[in-house]
């Protein structure tokens, strides 16, 4: 059985392969919310343990930096991705 943080870091590791982090907003093209992260792997793998904790640190030592999301009137802290084309 995979550790929840094994897990997570191969599940981060895949998403690098299509996203990088993004160091300001004006570069970011998608922006993403430690929660949306978390329940897109609970609806990928429903028996997974994702700890939202777990999330930001994989997400931290990834070299990924988060934000304000721009345009939105509340703060609301999102994730500053780069699509990789």
């Amino acid at each position: 059985m995979t550790e929840p943080s094994e897990f997570i870091d191969q599940i981060i590791s895949q998403f690098s392969a299509w996203y990088a982090p993004a160091t300001d907003i004006a570069h970011a093209t998608d922006f993403l919310s430690t929660a949306e992260i978390v329940e897109a792997l609970t609806q990928f793998n429903p028996g997974a343990e994702v700890d939202s904790k777990l999330i930001f640190d994989a997400m931290t030592e990834a070299g990924y930096h988060y934000a304000p999301a721009p345009g939105k009137m509340t703060f609301q802290l999102k994730w500053m991705i780069i699509r990789n084309s």
